[in-house]
């Protein structure tokens, strides 16, 4: 009836927050002859990072660099380029894209995506036999993880600026930290409840 109608409403708009959180970068950028374009993000330990280059040239090369500026990995000659990999060591990791062209520059897209945005779910279901429900709520205990694992990553960092800095005001740390707590709780209590919620109906 109208109350179970409601239910439902509720739960598509609590997935729907969830997915509000997925990480993915896009953005297009140009590579003079012979020239390298690098920038840096900043991840916490252990998590899964894939990006990709598409291009119009094959004649480049992508460099993936980690916390400490060793080369992790490295893709070349070829118009889309994949990488995958999850990160050890929580810190700055550098993306490099460099031209071998002569004359021409390349135009590059590039696209960034960690956590559960970049986890396959499709083959996750095939593996296991998921129902489509049991897979939405595979990606909310994941991204339930991953947005615990960025706050403490945040804290960490927002601690060591408060102790090289004395001009960060201790109240705007103090509120970063509790709205963090809070968001965290509320992620956990909405899970709990599709839990129970799912499990209620027999849709799992």
């Amino acid at each position: 009836g109208d109350v179970y109608k409601r239910q439902q409403l509720k739960i598509f708009c609590i997935l729907g927050l969830f997915l509000t959180f997925s990480s993915a970068i896009e953005f297009d950028f140009q590579v003079p002859p012979r020239k390298m374009r690098c920038f840096g993000e900043m991840f916490p330990s252990n998590t899964l990072v894939v990006a990709e280059t598409i291009s119009s040239s094959d004649n480049y090369v992508v460099r993936v660099f980690n916390s400490t500026g060793d080369l992790l990995l490295k893709r070349q000659n070829d118009t889309h380029i994949k990488l995958s990999f999850t990160t050890y060591d929580e810190g700055t990791y550098e993306f490099c894209v460099g031209s071998r062209e002569k004359d021409n520059i390349i135009n590059v897209e590039f696209t960034l995506k960690t956590g559960v945005e970049a986890k396959d779910y499709t083959k996750l279901a095939q593996k296991h036999d998921f129902k489509p429900i049991e897979v939405q709520i595979k990606k909310m205990e994941d991204l339930l993880k991953s947005i615990q694992m960025e706050m403490k990553f945040i804290v960490k960092n927002e601690e060591i600026r408060l102790h090289d800095s004395d001009s960060i005001p201790t109240k705007i740390m103090t509120y970063s930290i509790v709205t963090l707590v809070v968001l965290s709780i509320l992620a956990f209590v909405q899970m709990r409840y599709l839990k129970s919620f799912f499990r209620h109906k027999k849709l799992i």
